[in-house]
């Protein structure tokens, strides 16, 4: 099993980050099914903004590919439908909107940009399973898996891609984020822009 725990501010980060991460949160309780489950692992990890702005948008640290392992079942709703197939289109402008919603500094969200995305990105190679998540008696169909994504265009919108798609590594994409959907992490890039 993995759990998953997100904060996106201060606040969030010192009441329950800093209780999980201590030495003393070695167990968990699972009342619904009355299991104790033992924490075997911890992965912590910090950024900010400005951090993701310089790394990946400022300092070229960006690449052509990135593949992705979604780790908890991850699905997006479109025209009130749930899609159990992602497209860089839906990955991508979920990442956009939770990027402007997070940043007190910039917004990046616009039409344009997720016609541009639609256009300049593929999906090149993917694995991919589908699975259910249940949620308080309703199971909604999501995927789990890995894919490969493709950035075309410009130096700068290549940028944005992978901050954006580093930025997920923190917020999840997709639907039901806050309840542990959507979480991903970056196992492989390639092909560094000039």
């Amino acid at each position: 099993m993995v759990w998953n725990i997100h904060t996106l501010d201060d606040a969030s980060s010192k009441n329950i980050i800093a209780v999980l991460n201590s030495d003393s949160f070695t167990s968990a309780e699972l009342k619904s099914k009355d299991m104790q489950l033992s924490v075997v692992s911890k992965d912590y990890r910090e950024t900010s903004c400005e951090e993701l702005l310089r790394k990946y948008y400022l300092e070229n640290n960006s690449t052509r590919y990135v593949t992705i392992r979604f780790i908890t079942p991850t699905a997006f709703k479109s025209n009130g439908k749930y899609v159990i197939f992602p497209t860089s289109k839906l990955i991508l402008n979920s990442l956009a909107k939770r990027y402007d919603c997070f940043s007190q500094d910039s917004a990046i969200s616009d039409e344009l940009l997720f016609d541009y995305i639609e256009k300049q990105t593929d999906i090149v190679e993917y694995d991919l399973k589908s699975v259910k998540f249940s949620l308080e008696g309703i199971t909604i169909p999501s995927f789990i898996g890995t894919a490969k994504l493709r950035f075309s265009g410009s130096r700068e919108f290549i940028c944005l891609m992978n901050m954006l798609m580093r930025y997920g590594e923190y917020s999840g994409t997709g639907i039901k984020t806050s309840l542990g959907m959507g979480a991903y992490k970056i196992i492989n890039t390639g092909g560094m822009i000039r």
